[in-house]
């Protein structure tokens, strides 16, 4: 790393005291209608939970977000990424939901991007500070900067650092790109044969193994799935209904009028199928649900 550094990458080798330190991190990417946060909108959020150690990815997260209004998806970032506007339409939530979403889901992990400093975080710290209040506050890790720093002065040095070239860079071909669900799985393979070689940890048959040596959580299996205690929670303005079961617990919003997941165990799974599950298990259609547990009527089972 003889390499002149850049104030991202010095920013980059400042935060080896993180990676040495931490085993879980948070890969990142959105999608948007365009490049400036002064006027794009995100239209997809995409995470991934990755244990470095056991190098398996532990939860994930994957949402698109309404526009506002009668804003349209550019023709452009349709074609680039292939969500149209009824996808918003029929499977987006709010871009409040998405930022407590989001919040909830990163916790205080240190947080990878590609190229990241540059974009995501500029999206992400806009939204979650009109709609949370709050920016940001986790470590930051781009694996843009990164790879500058770590291949530079190899043998082979990429053409670019852009995250396409790094993957053919490695070895492997990239799908579905533009698609932050799968932008977010390559970034985190990068980011491990990144992180393992600048703390010269690199072990030989992962290097020669596939850059993508990830294993997605499986899936909760909703039929099993009991109900172990139904609780109305209100405070000042906020109102919500708890659920607890043997798979985890998740609550429904009725600020946001969203379905949202607070912890689940062994697994991922979509928190609108999860109140599904649970609307089926007491027999009942959502208004029924929310006339029996609606916080004011102060029922608990």
């Amino acid at each position: 790393m003889k390499q002149k550094l850049t104030a991202k990458t010095q920013a980059m080798l400042d935060m080896v005291p993180v990676m040495r330190s931490n085993k879980l991190y948070v890969v990142a990417d959105i999608e948007t209608t365009g490049l400036s946060h002064s006027w794009a909108s995100i239209i997809e959020i995409g995470a991934v939970l990755v244990d470095i150690e056991a190098r398996k990815i532990r939860a994930k997260m994957d949402v698109f977000v309404k526009l506002s209004g009668n804003a349209k998806i550019p023709p452009k970032i349709v074609e680039l990424t292939n969500i149209t506007d009824t996808i918003l339409m029929e499977e987006g939530i709010t871009i409040s939901v998405a930022m407590k979403q989001f919040k909830d889901f990163i916790q205080d992990y240190p947080l990878v991007f590609h190229n990241g400093l540059s974009f995501d975080l500029k999206f992400l710290n806009r939204d979650m500070l009109k709609y949370l209040g709050c920016e940001v506050e986790n470590p930051v890790i781009d694996s843009y900067p990164l790879a500058q720093l770590v291949l530079s002065d190899s043998d082979s040095v990429p053409k670019n650092f852009k995250l396409g070239t790094l993957v053919a860079h490695y070895g492997a071909e990239m799908k579905n790109a533009h698609r932050a669900s799968a932008d977010c799985a390559y970034t985190a393979g990068i980011f491990v044969k990144l992180r393992e070689r600048l703390l010269r940890e690199v072990s030989e048959d992962f290097v020669q193994g596939s850059i993508l040596q990830l294993e997605t959580t499986k899936s909760i299996d909703l039929t099993s799935m009991k109900i172990i205690r139904i609780s109305p929670w209100a405070k000042g303005k906020l109102a919500r209904i708890y659920i607890r079961t043997n798979v985890g617990e998740i609550y429904y919003d009725l600020n946001e009028n969203a379905w949202m997941v607070k912890e689940l165990k062994g697994g991922t799974a979509n928190p609108k199928e999860i109140g599904q599950r649970v609307l089926e298990l007491q027999n009942m259609d959502f208004q029924e649900f929310l006339e029996v547990y609606h916080p004011l009527q102060k029922v608990a089972l």
